[in-house]
């Protein structure tokens, strides 16, 4: 059985269940989320990610992520091998990664 509630900003929701029963809560990407458990308190954010294709062969990728933050960078090739670049960070929404060669494949940013 599944439930769904509508959470607005500064509602409070009280969730309970039978003892060693569990809760699941989930929240949309970028949602601040405040949530008490038996006294232990967690506050975060739920983080944003972004998939990055790039379709043509090219030394330097200029990837624009809006994900207002400076985020972490993997990339890899076609063949799905971890290629190590040059990032550098235009501001926090851009960013570009140089190689020593050409080549298309993914970036993946969190």
């Amino acid at each position: 059985m599944s439930n769904s509630i509508e959470i607005k900003n500064g509602t409070t929701v009280n969730l309970s269940a039978p003892e060693k029963s569990a809760i699941s809560l989930s929240v949309p990407e970028r949602s601040i989320t405040n949530v008490t458990i038996g006294g232990l308190k967690a506050v975060g954010r739920a983080d944003a990610s972004l998939e990055y294709t790039q379709n043509q062969s090219s030394k330097v990728w200029e990837i624009n992520h809006n994900l207002n933050k400076k985020p972490s960078v993997t990339v890899v090739d076609s063949g799905d091998n971890v290629v190590i670049g040059e990032v550098k960070y235009v501001d926090n929404n851009n960013l570009t990664v140089s190689f020593n060669a050409s080549f298309s494949g993914n970036a993946y940013l969190n």
